[in-house]
């Protein structure tokens, strides 16, 4: 069976983005990956990719995405919202609105989730078109998502130092990170 085939009751995406969004089991990723599977197939109508998927979708997100890594995805591929999955993670657990497409979110991050995809932005390889000027393009990228994180934690208890720590590992300038530290040891 042909691991990238279209059609059936889901409509025109392929078996790898079916299974990342909604099969909990990591062997299914694994097992799809194994038989050729492309990771990096971008679905028409929002522009997203089986990672876009594990992490709005899967209630079993973090092994899932862990296989998903296996087949070195774009971490930093944007849909039509221009939302990449660490946006997704920050925005916390998503839930579609009755009969739409529309996404509410928790607000909320995901910090298992969001932690995981830090870590592996240190290791998987990124696309130059996504940091075009490198390092510090890269640098913006991860100062933007931090400011967006400290921002969902404005009410709420102190930011888990693992998350900052990641978040400088990642890319973030250290003076961001110490600003946001600072921040949340003047509360």
């Amino acid at each position: 069976a042909d691991p990238n085939a279209f059609g059936g009751l889901h409509g025109p995406v392929p078996p790898l983005f079916i299974a990342a969004g909604a099969n909990p089991d990591p062997g299914a990723v694994r097992a799809l990956l194994a038989a050729g599977a492309d990771i990096h197939y971008i679905e028409d109508n929002f522009g997203r990719t089986a990672l876009h998927q594990a992490m709005l979708f899967n209630t079993n997100a973090v092994p899932v995405l862990q296989e998903l890594f296996a087949g070195t995805p774009d971490m930093y591929g944007m849909d039509i919202d221009r939302n990449t999955v660490f946006n997704y993670a920050v925005k916390g657990t998503a839930r579609t609105i009755h009969d739409s497409y529309d996404l509410i979110f928790t607000g909320v991050p995901r910090n298992e989730v969001l932690l995981l995809l830090l870590e592996a932005s240190e290791k998987l390889p990124y696309a130059g078109q996504v940091f075009p000027k490198g390092a510090v393009q890269r640098e913006e990228f991860f100062s933007t998502l931090l400011i967006q994180y400290a921002w969902a934690f404005r009410d709420k208890n102190a930011i888990p130092p693992v998350m900052l720590d990641a978040f400088e590992k990642a890319g973030a300038p250290e003076e961001e990170v110490a600003k946001v530290r600072e921040s949340m040891q003047t509360r």
